[in-house]
């Protein structure tokens, strides 16, 4: 069977078109430590029904790269990702794998809570927080803000 030339252009651009919008899909939030480690969570946001809240927004998949600072393959890297507060708070510790060269990645095993939307439309989010600490030593934030030197602040789903 042969395929006409504007098929094959049609079947080519649609498929182009829907990976440069899986592409876009994706969000980026960037992090550097007082040791020059920069830290880059990649992730994309899916709503599902929640009977308790009406809506919920979650981080999934989530990875988290991290590079520099001297860091190497035999370096122990560990990751500790919070969702919440107080007694709410889910802790995931997430183990980062050596990926090449400086580069560690992993990523959670549960999805991140992002936010929730009430039935009313009301949106309400979740605070969430990343720990890092490479060979057993919790690294810096190099601009931390309102909540520490040790806590990455994080505004998955925006």
């Amino acid at each position: 069977m042969k395929c006409s030339p504007a098929l094959l252009f049609g079947i080519v651009s649609a498929f182009a078109a829907w990976s440069s919008a899986r592409a876009n899909d994706w969000k980026h939030e960037n992090f550097k430590t007082t040791s020059g480690i920069s830290i880059q969570i990649d992730y994309e946001t899916q709503t599902h029904s929640d009977d308790a809240h009406g809506a919920k927004t979650v981080a999934l998949p989530l990875w988290i790269n991290i590079t520099g600072g001297g860091i190497s393959h035999a370096s122990a890297i560990d990751a500790t990702l919070i969702t919440g507060e107080g007694t709410l708070a889910q802790k995931q510790t997430i183990a980062l794998t050596w990926a090449e060269g400086d580069r560690f990645t992993g990523q959670p095993s549960a999805p991140a809570d992002a936010y929730y939307v009430s039935e009313d439309g009301a949106q309400t989010f979740t605070k969430q927080v990343l720990q890092l600490n490479v060979d057993h030593v919790t690294q810096e934030n190099a601009k931390p803000y309102y909540d520490g030197a040790n806590n990455f602040d994080l505004n998955l789903g925006l």
